[in-house]
């Protein structure tokens, strides 16, 4: 016994130390997990104070003696139990605020960019989170009431100008949305989009607007006012990229970019339109994130609209995983022989931009808006946004005009659809239209298919955006579409009339392969294009400048009756050459990164091609609006009374389709080129324009010349 007890008495008082620490310590870690100040105090039971009694007790009992030897080594485990819970209960308090710091972060707006809507006194705001489950809210509201609270603090007078609020709605990319290739195959990826509608918009205000998640404020201007002296200015350019992960195929895009905000900064911008070739992302994700990320400085304040280029939707059907997902609805890629159209995109198909940038649907018609179906669907008032019903909306709408096509009474049919279904002369006439004809009346109605083929109004300006990537000969969707839009084109309040379209009709030497495709496209437009009295045509691809005179059929005219056509691949992408000869269509070129600049006053608009690297103004020309306030009620009045009608090489080009179909069957089509630059070996010199000269007026000889990539 003499061994035992020193041996109890140790192992009692270790258990004692051991409590009385323990207590200690939980106390001090309860009290910080708590948040509470102050010294923490240990917990003290009766048997730290009748310690000498138990221990009589105890002695008293052999039992006892045995077990007194386990306490230590029972309360050792008890202890760590206790102290691994009391830490993970520690660690989740104290990090609490890190973790609303960290969904704090991850709800940062990034990306942030404003678009046109379908109603002139909306625009809407599209950004990116991390994170899901991130908030849609926007809160808006007018800059010029600040003067009216002068005497109050910046504090009262910021929250007192963001007085309305905007509610919206969220949707996701990922790579299942795309169509094949890399883009759908190579890497696992979700981005989570977020979008608002700020509505009620007064012509010409000033606004400020701020993203949940975020402190800071954007600036813009609503949109411009209409009339016969109104006044806007806007960009337009193509072929951009970035230059974070592709500073070698478009090194030029972050100079370009900057001098676009020096312009901004000189002279306010309405309005900029990106004709194709956005982010040369080519399915990967990051470079579209580089590319928003670039852009956010001026898109975030000027409304950004887009065209498709071939790097945005070209695609390989072959090893096409879903073809199901293009969003343009197609059940395969355009690739007609006859051009250098291949997987430029990686498989995209277009499914990126058209979640990146939701452009608007039906902005020109308020009918035409009630008859198609939308780009997206709100359910609410501004619910879940579904991609994916377009796609059925489209794949519907395909269907029932293969069926209905060659029974529509087609003049009549785009005549309605323009003038509208409520007009009683329209009635009247359908009516004698059908007696006089006989049998029964059927039309239907062209829809929009942004952001392929889409128009709005903007000011005194038309846009008419299409997609070059699609099929545009006489008979297909888009050219029914775009036929159809021109004829309601009201005139008198919107005298300037541009189309968009990444692949020029016109295309300078040496781009062989490119000015075959630009061939086609005049067989299919150019009549449609001269009879609606087009201002002014809008390109890239092509990575230099030019600039053609107001041309017909490769003729020059005296009279203002053809068409301007400017070529401007030239934001960022590397570029490539132009000789020195040309068509005698071609007035002037420069081989040097810029964008186009324009300034419209009432009916006369100066462009300006502005060098990316110093702002010089490299060319410049004076357009007069075809049809002014003295001839638009002629104009409209002509368009009522003739309606909708086929151009006059219509049934030629659907011939001449026919038989390029039925030649490629056989074996006689080329396949997609591949790659980027200038063609080599022809005859004609070349030369390196700087952009200080213009090219002279000339005929190229006839010698052949080698075919040249893809831009």
């Amino acid at each position: 016994m003499s061994l035992e007890v020193p041996l109890l008495v140790l192992n009692f008082e270790v258990t004692v130390t051991l409590m009385h620490c323990t207590s200690v310590a939980l106390g001090s870690k309860s009290a910080r997990a708590f948040g509470r100040s102050g010294t923490a105090q240990p917990m003290k039971p009766d048997l730290f104070r009748y310690k000498e009694d138990l221990l009589k007790v105890m002695w008293q009992s052999e039992r006892m003696q045995g077990y007194i030897v386990m306490v230590p080594i029972v309360y050792l485990l008890l202890l760590s139990s206790v102290a691994c819970t009391s830490n993970r209960k520690l660690k989740l308090a104290s990090t609490e605020d890190e973790v609303y710091k960290h969904h704090e972060y991850n709800c940062e707006p990034r990306e942030v960019h404003l678009s046109l809507s379908e109603s002139t006194d909306e625009l809407r705001v599209v950004w990116t989170t991390s994170a899901e489950g991130c908030g849609a809210s926007v809160n808006y509201g007018r800059t010029d009431f600040a003067s009216q609270l002068s005497n109050s603090s910046e504090s009262v007078r910021n929250r007192t100008l963001l007085t309305q609020w905007a509610h919206g709605t969220s949707y996701v990319l990922t790579n299942r949305h795309m169509c094949s290739g890399k883009a759908r195959n190579k890497k696992e990826f979700e981005k989570f989009f977020h979008t608002s509608l700020l509505s009620n918009l007064e012509t010409q205000a000033v606004y400020q607007y701020r993203i949940s998640g975020s402190d800071e404020t954007y600036t813009f201007v609503a949109n411009p006012a209409k009339g016969k002296k109104a006044r806007m200015n806007f960009v337009m350019f193509g072929d951009m990229g970035e230059s974070e992960y592709r500073a070698d195929k478009n090194p030029m895009a972050d100079e370009t970019l900057e001098a676009i905000l020096r312009e901004h900064e000189s002279m306010p911008l309405d309005l900029l339109v990106h004709v194709g070739d956005l982010a040369y992302a080519d399915g990967k994700i990051k470079s579209w994130g580089a590319f928003m990320d670039m852009i956010e400085p001026l898109a975030a304040e000027v409304p950004y609209m887009v065209a498709i280029g071939n790097h945005e939707y070209g695609y390989s059907y072959e090893d096409s995983s879903d073809s199901d997902n293009d969003p343009s609805g197609e059940s395969e890629p355009y690739q007609p022989y006859w051009g250098n159209f291949g997987d430029d995109s990686r498989g995209e198909c277009g499914a990126a931009t058209a979640r990146h940038f939701l452009m608007p649907s039906g902005a020109s018609n308020k009918k035409a808006k009630q008859r198609n179906p939308a780009f997206y669907e709100l359910e609410g008032e501004q619910g879940a946004l579904s991609l994916e019903t377009t796609v059925q909306h489209r794949h519907h709408h395909r269907s029932l005009l293969a069926n209905k096509r060659d029974s529509i009474n087609w003049a009549v049919g785009l005549r309605v659809w323009a003038v509208g279904e409520d007009d009683p002369a329209v009635h009247a006439e359908i009516r004698g239209g059908a007696e006089s004809g006989g049998g029964d009346v059927e039309y239907y109605s062209p829809t929009d298919n942004p952001p392929f083929w889409y128009s709005f109004d903007y000011g005194i300006v038309h846009f008419t955006v299409v997609s070059t990537e699609h099929d545009l000969s006489p008979g297909s969707l888009q050219y029914d579409w775009l036929q159809a839009d021109l004829a309601s084109v009201d005139r008198c309040a919107t005298p300037w009339l541009l189309v968009g379209m990444h692949r020029p009709m016109y295309v300078v030497y040496p781009h062989k392969s490119n000015r075959d495709v630009g061939e086609h496209l005049q067989d299919f437009l150019e009549d449609l294009l001269l009879e609606y009295q087009v201002d002014a045509v809008v390109s890239g691809h092509v990575h230099s400048y030019y600039r053609t005179c107001s041309v017909d059929k490769e003729r020059c005219t005296d009279d203002n009756s053809g068409i301007v056509h400017l070529v401007m691949g030239t934001g960022g992408h590397v570029l490539s050459d132009v000789e020195d000869e040309q068509r005698m269509w071609c007035l002037s070129a420069a081989v040097e990164h810029g964008f186009g600049s324009f300034q419209v006053h009432g009916e006369h608009m100066r462009f300006s091609f502005i060098s990316s690297r110093d702002s010089r103004v490299l060319d410049e020309t004076k357009l007069w609006a075809k049809v002014t306030s003295n001839s638009c009620d002629d104009y409209m009045k002509t368009r009522r009374l003739a309606g909708v009608q086929r151009p006059p090489d219509y049934d030629a080009a659907r011939q001449r389709k026919r038989d390029e179909e039925e030649a490629a069957a056989r074996g006689r089509g080329g396949g997609s080129e591949e790659g980027s630059g200038a063609a080599a070996g022809s005859s004609a010199a070349k030369h390196h324009i700087d952009g200080e000269g213009l090219v002279p007026a000339g005929t190229l000889p006839a010698e052949e010349e080698m075919d040249e990539p893809s831009e």
